[in-house]
This record gives C-alpha cells, structure tokens and sequence, in this order.
C-alpha cells in the first residue's frame, strides 16, 4: 500500500476541483449550470504526459530543458549526503546561485551541457558539496549573503 494515494489526490481530487472551480466561473457569465464526470481514470491518463517527456528526453538529452541538462536547472550533492535542487532558470537567479557558490565566472555557461562544457557542471558540483543543503538554503535567503568560511 503506498504511503500517499497520489492517484487519487493528483487525479481526483485536484482535478475534479479543477474543474468544479472551474464550473462555477462559468455560470454567472453563461447563467447555465454544467455537468460534470469526474474520472480518476481518465484524469491520469492526461497527467501521464511527464512520463512520455521524459522518456523523449532521453532519447535527445539536450533537448530536453527540465531534467538536469543544464547546471542551472538540476539536482546537486552537498556536505553530509544532503542534496540541492536548483532552479535558477532567471538571469538574475543564476547570478545569485553563481556568486553564492563564489564562481561568477559560470554565469555564461549555464545553458552547458556536461558534453559541451563539463567543468562548469564540476566547479558547481565542487562548490556545493563543501557545504550541506541546510547551510546552502539558510545562506541562499539571506540578500547578498557572505560566502561561509
């Protein structure tokens, strides 16, 4: 038995609401009611598109934007076996990430691939595993946080 019905809540619940929301925006511009089925069913077969990108991002790795392609979008190891995940997809983002990791250098190589460019993938995983995601996270919220000693 899993832990959480994921199912259920992602293709029941969050969908059928969803859907009631959406229903009832609806009438005061119409003046109509609607009927609605709710079909678990049918719901996560429209959410299975993830697993059909994912598995198109394998098969063409640098097309792929979202899966850990390219160093400012991905999972990374700190200290202490913690892992990060980063998403600095905005310029000023990714600024932030390279000068709290002291490598400003980087900036222009965030859309490297580890086949195009495998020292900035290695430089930010160096930088980060020096310290542990907790430390990283407390630091990252500060504004113009000092880098730890």
């Amino acid at each position: 038995m899993p832990a959480f019905p994921l199912g259920d809540i992602a293709g029941g619940v969050l969908c059928a609401e969803a859907e009631i929301l959406a229903a009832l925006l609806a009438r005061p511009v119409t003046g109509m009611g609607t009927e609605l089925t709710v079909s678990v069913t049918d719901m996560l077969k429209d959410l299975n598109v993830v697993s059909r990108v994912i598995e198109a991002s394998r098969e063409q790795p640098d097309g792929a934007f979202l899966v850990g392609t390219f160093p400012r979008y991905r999972l990374y190891w700190a200290a202490n076996h913690t892992m990060l995940a980063l998403g600095a997809l905005e310029e000023t983002f990714r600024h932030r990430f390279c000068d709290l990791i002291g490598q400003s250098d980087l900036v222009a190589g965030q859309f490297a691939t580890r086949d195009q460019e495998a020292h900035v993938h290695e430089a930010a995983e160096a930088s980060l595993l020096a310290t542990d995601a907790v430390s990283w996270e407390r630091l990252a919220e500060r504004p113009h946080a000092a880098l730890p000693q």
